[in-house]
């Protein structure tokens, strides 16, 4: 059959382009040059026209989508015709030039994979370079996936019969690359040629994200950029230290982090004894996932007059700045994550495994850290909202939890989540997942549980980089597992480049931060817990500890004191005064003996302005075989563990 001169009555062919299939034409109602590819749409054909309006909306400035879908002696895709040349017909002066066109062709994915599109067929000739060096990615939906089409680079996973996925579209985008170099006969630096091998990995999880892509080859073509991370936004203020240190402007306790995971316990089995969903490592023991409380942390503070000893907000004074309306739901469903990430501990005599310490005086110290300065490293670096926001809009919650971590909240649609990333020290149990070594680190994916995904990435020296997404109680198409990855291609970019940001850490004498986790504790009063090991595990800069968790006693008693940050102490049992301080305790609501009690040391304004109370929590879960265990008797020795720690804590004034 003939090639058709006038399609649509509107658009006149006129010559092929270097493009599979494609023409260019001229639309005589728009008087303007237009392209036109030929496409299999087979029985799809509602499925590309729906495709064609979700690229018409996307406004990525190097994506060059559709404008009209059409069907004359078969179904054709028209895009503008732009003043450019396909890649193999632009000379590259340097592996840096190809490296930003190849930034531009993954930016472009970025935004159709966003919106769940998947491009099906990148090749060179699809990147266009423009006069001024600037590049586009066309090709959209002239190719659907669904019909398994003569890619130009399929991907390995497609052999077996698998649909292209967005994993696919970076391993064709990677060859594409790769090709270029041998063609022209660049020389590839050792980061660009790991970028490209990594990106043509053969199994899909191994490859990174178009985002990680795209950040990635855009640090080759401009290596002088800034640090990554150097911004004022999402209600945080950061600001460069001389030494490349990140200081976060708080009055009260100098650096400030976000939500954390203090509690090790595997994604979903927290909710049997709390409710709520959990954060966690994995591999812990599940009745140690937290004591089932919600508390508010947006809420306005406790009423009344304030106990001796503990400054806290005035009622009724409104903060600088307020938190997003929506976050009030999803922050209750975060909550109960705060108590949970990072140590393990235990009685006397006890048998201590080190979180972050020096190393013995006459030994060898260990080879530096991927984290440069371990104690300073800070959490968010491993969790960026603006990378994030391609899942929704973002909010960084940078003062709430565990110090050692930091959390981003999305609002998608009608769905909220969030992403959580937090440093911790070496643990005596292993990660949740299957382990992927990637180069010297080794990533840990487990499997979308009750609403939650979580990574885990094992640094040489044992520290790791936990990320944990969650979504609300209501919210079911939050998409857990692509935060979690999206958020550990980011980590990991962040890690093997050496761009860990650091803060300063000054905090008062009045603070937690100022003594240590497992110093707090009154021996005496630990001994009381019935069956509780000689077992102490210290979690990361002594802001956790946890005792009794022995991998061969999982049936025994477990003890968890962490330092964290709420924004009032209500709910569970109600306030009460603990030796003039607020405290309150937060049974478990499935009946387990489990029980948290907290006390609060002080209170301050965080980067974003709100008022926070820095808590002691100390957790207790008795001994499934104890005579007469119940939530109550676990608050009991809940309360008595906290009142043992109250002389040792710091003045509160």
């Amino acid at each position: 059959m003939g090639e058709p001169r006038t399609l649509a009555h509107r658009y006149r062919l006129a010559e092929r382009t270097g493009e599979p299939a494609t023409w260019l034409a001229h639309d005589h109602e728009a008087d303007r040059t237009v392209v036109l590819t030929r496409v299999a749409a087979g029985d799809v054909t509602a499925r590309l026209a729906a495709t064609v309006r979700t690229l018409t909306g996307l406004t990525a400035p190097t994506l060059l989508p559709p404008i009209d879908l059409l069907h004359d002696d078969g179904t054709w895709v028209v895009r503008d015709h732009v003043d450019a040349v396909p890649l193999p017909e632009h000379p590259c002066a340097d592996e840096r030039e190809l490296a930003r066109i190849g930034a531009a062709a993954a930016g472009a994915l970025v935004a159709a994979h966003g919106a769940g599109i998947v491009h099906g067929d990148v090749r060179a000739e699809h990147v266009l370079v423009r006069p001024d060096g600037s590049a586009l990615l066309a090709g959209f939906a002239t190719a659907p996936p669904d019909l398994a089409p003569d890619a130009a680079h399929p991907a390995p996973e497609l052999t077996s019969g698998r649909p292209a996925g967005p994993a696919a579209d970076v391993y064709a985008l990677g060859t594409a690359l790769a090709e270029e170099l041998a063609r022209t006969g660049l020389t590839a630096s050792d980061r660009l040629a790991a970028t490209l091998h990594t990106m043509r990995a053969e199994f899909p999880d191994a490859r990174p994200t178009a985002w990680a892509a795209r950040r990635r080859l855009a640090a080759i073509a401009d290596p002088e950029s800034p640090p990554r991370g150097s911004r004022t936004s999402h209600g945080t203020t950061v600001a460069s230290a001389p030494d490349n240190t990140v200081a976060i402007d708080s009055p009260a306790i100098g650096p400030a982090a976000g939500t954390a995971n203090l509690i090790d316990a595997r994604p979903g089995r927290a909710q049997e004894e709390q409710g709520v969903r959990q954060q966690g490592s994995g591999g812990s023991d599940p009745r140690m996932a937290g004591p089932g409380h919600q508390p508010s942390w947006i809420a306005a503070p406790p009423t009344g007059p304030a106990p001796a000893g503990l400054g806290r907000p005035v009622p009724g004074e409104p903060p600088r700045k307020r938190s997003k309306a929506w976050l009030v739901a999803l922050l209750a469903t975060i909550a109960a994550i705060t108590v949970v990430t990072g140590a393990v501990l235990v009685a006397k005599p006890v048998v201590t495994i080190a979180g972050t310490a020096a190393a013995p005086p006459g030994t060898t110290p260990p080879p530096p850290s991927l984290l440069g300065e371990v104690s300073t490293a800070d959490p968010c670096s491993f969790v960026d909202a603006d990378a994030l926001a391609r899942l929704g809009r973002t909010t960084l919650l940078d003062d709430l939890g565990s110090p050692a971590s930091c959390t981003v909240g999305i609002e998608r649609d009608t769905d909220r989540g969030f992403v959580t990333a937090t440093i911790a020290a070496k643990k005596l149990m292993p990660p949740a997942g299957q382990p992927t070594p990637t180069g010297e680190l080794i990533v840990y994916r487990a499997t979308e549980y009750h609403r939650s995904c979580e990574r885990t990435i094992v640094l040489p020296d044992e520290h790791r980089i936990e990320i944990y997404s969650g979504a609300g109680t209501n919210d079911t198409s939050f998409p857990v597992c692509d935060a979690a990855e999206a958020a550990t291609e980011d980590a990991l970019e962040v890690l093997t480049s050496g761009a860990v940001r650091h803060r300063e850490l000054g905090p008062p004498r009045t603070s937690l931060l100022s003594v240590r986790a497992c110093d707090v504790i009154d021996p005496a009063a630990l001994s009381s817990v019935p069956s509780l090991r000689d077992l102490r595990e210290r979690g990361y800069n002594d802001w956790s500890c946890r005792y009794g968790a022995d991998p061969a006693f999982p049936t025994g008693a477990r003890v968890l004191v962490n330092f964290t940050r709420y924004s009032n102490l209500e709910g569970g049992n109600g306030l009460f005064t603990l030796d003039g301080r607020w405290a309150n305790t937060f049974p478990s609501a499935t009946g387990s003996p489990v029980c948290e009690a907290a006390v609060a040391q002080r209170s301050f304004t965080s980067a974003s302005g709100m008022q926070r109370l820095e808590v002691l929590s100390v957790q207790v879960a008795l001994a499934t075989d104890q005579p007469g265990a119940s939530p109550a008797m676990a608050c009991q020795k809940a309360t008595d563990l906290v009142r043992s720690a109250i002389p040792r804590l710091p003045p509160v004034r």
